[in-house]
């Protein structure tokens, strides 16, 4: 679902349907499916708000295969009110300190980044719960951020973890748009 000039295929969301699809039909389930929509889908909002230097940076090697990500967004606390999400980041010079957790994180244990949702607005300083959400995608430090997985019965293919993290310092240049 990425533009040629950064390796994609120009294919879109139906082609992108029909192949997970596709894969959960040859005996896979979702299981299969869910080990590579990631890198699939994931990086749609580094696309959509993603500088140019961004798209070069990040889109290429997920493109290629040389990196892989995971997505944090659910927190133990919220659940999946995604909207009261309590972790936060803090502008601190040319970085931003991140604090707080997350847990159903897939593919952390094999990741070398993560698409991250986090609060820069504490949700008591917003007018709409909506505002106040800044995305990164960075190198997922793990000499910064604990990743714990949880043990399942099944989705056995992809790891799930609890990350935590507490003054986890990400490049300013790693923010998706603006906060």
């Amino acid at each position: 679902m990425m533009p040629a000039e950064y390796g994609g295929s120009e294919l879109g969301l139906s082609e992108a349907t029909v192949m997970m699809q596709t894969i959960s039909e040859s005996g896979g389930g979702g299981t299969a499916a869910s080990s590579i929509h990631m890198n699939i889908f994931g990086l749609a909002p580094v696309l959509k708000h993603g500088t140019e230097e961004q798209k070069k940076r990040f889109l290429v090697p997920m493109i290629e295969g040389t990196d892989r990500a995971c997505f944090a967004v659910t927190e133990p606390n919220t659940g999946l009110d995604t909207l009261k999400m309590q972790s936060t980041a803090t502008r601190d010079g040319d970085s931003y300190i991140l604090r707080g957790s997350k847990i159903w994180t897939s593919t952390a244990q094999r990741a070398e980044k993560i698409l991250i949702l986090v609060r820069t607005t504490p949700l008591e300083e917003v007018t709409k719960p909506s505002q106040g959400l800044s995305l990164f995608y960075t190198p997922l430090d793990k000499t910064q951020v604990s990743v714990t997985e949880i043990p399942k019965m099944g989705r056995a293919a992809v790891d799930t973890n609890s990350l935590y993290f507490d003054g986890w310092r990400v490049p300013k240049e790693d923010l998706i748009g603006k906060e």
